[in-house]
């Protein structure tokens, strides 16, 4: 991700998406092993997941150093004009690292010799819930927790909150985090995930490609 906001595309022959995304990825990615220790870099800690059975489910993230057993938190903020559905948080861990994609939905070469990394994962909160795609926080510091329907999370530590906001375009889903409100505070990361189908917008392209 480049700036904070990487960007999969999953639909080349879209050239607006691709152009837009391919430049907000990281130019150079510095793989680092997660400790709780080091600094919160958005890059290599936050990825998108996806779960389709009881237990097992993809992750993809920038970051190529996760072993078996790191702690993955899931966290669903649903979009906004779907009142019927609740914020919640969820647990995971890595099973192992995947030698290729387990959902071709969610990451690609970022056009500059990058990937995203894939890993099978397992949830460890029962019931086992179904995401599409959901935001993945990778060994979080800090309690992640769900608070007047929004997940409440200083991941970083500098005392700010974040927020997490999803939207869709009209062919896909745009997980974002900000620091402070969505679409008034810092942007600090953003993923967008190709759905395969037309989809109904719920956002704008300032609101999912503007802030930079």
């Amino acid at each position: 991700m480049l700036n904070s906001w990487g960007k999969p595309v999953f639909k080349s022959v879209v050239a607006t998406l691709a152009i837009t995304c391919s430049c907000s990825r990281p130019s150079q990615p510095v793989p680092r092993a997660v400790t709780k220790s080091q600094e919160f870099v958005y890059e290599q800690r936050v990825g998108v997941a996806s779960v389709r059975d009881d237990e097992n489910g993809c992750l993809a993230v920038y970051n190529p150093t996760l072993v078996p057993g790191v702690q993955v938190t899931f966290v669903d903020q649903p979009d906004v004009t779907q009142l019927a559905e609740s914020a919640t948080v969820k647990e995971a861990t890595v099973v192992e690292r995947l030698s290729q994609s387990c959902d071709n939905h969610m990451g690609m070469d970022a056009g500059n010799g990058f990937s995203p990394s894939f890993y099978q994962i397992r949830l460890v909160t029962k019931p086992s819930p179904f995401y599409s795609t959901v935001v993945a926080i990778i060994n979080p510091d800090r309690p992640i927790t769900v608070r007047a329907g929004k997940i409440d999370a200083d991941l970083d530590g500098d005392g700010t909150n974040e927020s997490f906001r999803t939207c869709s375009s009209s062919e896909g889903v745009h997980h974002q985090i900000w620091t402070g409100v969505p679409l008034q505070g810092r942007p600090r990361w953003h993923w967008y995930v190709y759905a395969g189908y037309d989809t109904n917008p719920t956002c704008t392209e300032q609101d999912y490609f503007g802030p930079k």
